[in-house]
């Protein structure tokens, strides 16, 4: 019973650790095949972002300076050598006596010099979490921003498909009117309604393209190639 009970306390935090992100899901890394297309638009977006270069860099500088940190210490250590000058007449006078040893070597090292290490090392390590808390949060935005984008374009494209069926609908319909108005079989005013209908699915045709042309821009931006270039893999 007791087993039990201690399974469901810990349910909450083991169902928490198995929803951590994964940074690797999120931007596919650059040496690994994309799933599919939109992850594919999310990698292209990741590699050829300059300010990505720019976080690595972060990184990079954050990593070297943690190194450096770890041997602070190594600044304040102070050797002394010195050799035994009696050693040196005592060799040539067979009678004279042998000093020992004969050299001497020393070092010291002071305790606040660890500290320092210790201090510094741990703001180096921070330093560096942040800058992979940076890279992470901005895979997450080109994710969000390139997925969005492509979305934008979907539903442009899907836009543009209906104001060109409609297009044609209204202007079979326009048609039909303009021949029975020519017949006087139809009002002036069925005429205008056909005609105006027909112009005005028209201009929204028009717009839905232009839509469609900004769209498809708005994403190559953020990839940084043709759309036509993109592989689906």
């Amino acid at each position: 019973m007791k087993q039990l009970l201690l399974l469901f306390c810990l349910l909450p935090f083991l169902n928490i650790q198995a929803q951590r992100t994964n940074f690797d899901r999120i931007v596919i890394p650059p040496e690994q095949i994309a799933r599919d297309y939109k992850e594919a638009l999310v990698q292209l977006a990741w590699v050829n972002n300059p300010d990505n270069k720019v976080l690595d860099h972060e990184v990079n500088i954050a990593e070297i300076e943690k190194k450096a940190a770890k041997r602070i210490w190594l600044e304040s250590v102070q050797a002394s050598f010195n050799l035994n000058e009696g050693n040196f007449q005592s060799e040539t006078d067979p009678g004279g006596n042998l000093f020992f040893p004969k050299y001497n070597f020393s070092a010291s090292l002071s305790i606040g010099s660890l500290l320092k290490t210790s201090t510094e090392t741990k703001k180096a390590e921070q330093k560096l979490d942040i800058a992979h808390h940076k890279v992470n949060q901005r895979k997450l935005q080109i994710r969000a921003e390139t997925l969005s984008r492509y979305e934008d374009y979907l539903t442009a494209l899907e836009m543009q498909k209906l104001r060109t069926q409609a297009v044609e609908d209204f202007y079979a319909s326009y048609l039909a009117v303009t021949k029975k108005f020519k017949e006087s079989r139809s009002s002036l005013e069925e005429y205008n309604q056909a005609s105006t209908t027909y112009y005005t699915a028209l201009e929204n045709k028009l717009r839905a393209e232009s839509d469609v042309n900004l769209a498809k821009i708005s994403l190559e931006e953020i990839i940084g190639v043709r759309l036509e270039d993109v592989k689906a893999r």
